[in-house]
This record gives structure tokens, C-alpha cells and sequence, in this order.
């Protein structure tokens, strides 16, 4: 065989190495990476609380958001069936520049939480996310949202004015930009960044995972 041919066929061979090594190590799963957890919980996060749960679900999300609507029954459902297993932490991430109600609407959540009703002003921004969504300004409707809850209006509407409520909001917004949260909603397992679940059964079955791990 003539020394060109040679090397023309290990040029080849050392190639088609390089490929298969390269598709190999592509497709290993990708080992998890667990992320800072100071930037995760807060101490005065809003949480479900839960005394056996070994597992903690972090949602960083914008009431504004459509996808986050859709996952709200979703997450909704997986705390309740996973009530003594789970703990749902919820970080307002209100992506502003595109939603011109979310910070506004994160607001209101924390302010209702100032009267402890956070989880039930939570449920409703989501679940009449259509009614305010597009308003000019919707403290009027935010207040109307309080006022069912049977919070005290007044209290409510200077709370979502504090400072003390902005500097929450910006904390969770500063985490999450450290975190790289590259939209919303984004969701943390145990400290690890997952992919959002395509359906509740899926969602249903991560946790169901990181249960039997725990076990």
C-alpha cells in the first residue's frame, strides 16, 4: 500500500475516532448541578408548610406570564397530593419588560401576605390572570381581590406601596438573576434546575423520583 494511501486512510480513521467520541460524550446524561441554595430560600420566602417533607419544590415565576398560568393548576395540584412529602417555595421573578403588570401583581401578593393571605391572593392573580392583565393599572381590581379575601383594604393597598415590599420582590428578582433563570417559570428540585415538565404527569413523576431517592 503506497504511504499516501496510508496516511489518507488513518486521516479517515482518526476522523471517524473524533466523531464517535464526540456523540458519545454528547450523549451521557447530563449530571445534575445543584445551585447556591442562599439564593434559592429566602428567610422570608413563602412556602407551604410541611414537617416530614424531604423534598422542596422552588418555582420562580410572573403572574403575568402565560406559561406560568398554565403550570399554576399544575404545581397547584402536585403540592396538595404531595402534601407531606413537599414543600413549595414560590420567587416572584416578574419579567417586566414584558409584562407591564407583573411587578405590580407581585406586589399585591406580598402585601396580601402581609395579612396572611398570600397563597389565597397568589391563587387569584393567576386564576383571573385575564381580568387584569392588560389594564392600565390594576390596583383598583387588586384591591377588589383583597377586599374578597377579607383583608383590610387600606393596610393593603399602603403595603403594596412599602418599601419593605419592593425591596422582597427585588431580593427574589437579584436571586434569580444570579441563578441565570432564563425565563419562567423555572423550577429547582432539591436544588437542582429541572426541565419544565411537558404535562402534570410528568411533573407528577419528578417528584415521585426524587421521593424514592430520599427513601
Amino acid at each position: 500500500m503506497k504511504s499516501e494511501t496510508k496516511l489518507f486512510l488513518g486521516i479517515i480513521l482518526g476522523t471517524v475516532a473524533i466523531v464517535i467520541a464526540g456523540i458519545l460524550i454528547l450523549s451521557r446524561p447530563a449530571t445534575p448541578v445543584k445551585v447556591d441554595a442562599s439564593l434559592l430560600i429566602r428567610e422570608n420566602s413563602h412556602k407551604t408548610a410541611s414537617g416530614s417533607a424531604s423534598i422542596t419544590l422552588v418555582e420562580f415565576s410572573d403572574f403575568q406570564c402565560p406559561a406560568c398560568v398554565t403550570y399554576h393548576p399544575i404545581v397547584k395540584e402536585i403540592a396538595q397530593k404531595f402534601s407531606k412529602d413537599l414543600i413549595l417555595v414560590y420567587r416572584n421573578f416578574p419579567l417586566t419588560n414584558l409584562h407591564k403588570n407583573a411587578y405590580l401583581a407581585a406586589q399585591a401578593a406580598e402585601a396580601a401576605g402581609k395579612q396572611q393571605k398570600y397563597w389565597e391572593m397568589n391563587n387569584m392573580l393567576f386564576e383571573k390572570q385575564a381580568e387584569w392583565s392588560e389594564l392600565p393599572s390594576p390596583v383598583d381590581i387588586f384591591t377588589g381581590y383583597a377586599a374578597t379575601l377579607g383583608l383590610d383594604a387600606g393596610r393593603f393597598v399602603n403595603d403594596m406601596n412599602s418599601d419593605e415590599v419592593r425591596s422582597i420582590i427585588d431580593a427574589d428578582i437579584a436571586d434569580g438573576n444570579a441563578l441565570g433563570i432564563p425565563g419562567t417559570p423555572t423550577f429547582f428540585v432539591n436544588g437542582q434546575k429541572i426541565e419544565n415538565p411537558p404535562s402534570a404527569a410528568d411533573f407528577e413523576a419528578v417528584i415521585q423520583d426524587a421521593i424514592s431517592v430520599k427513601k
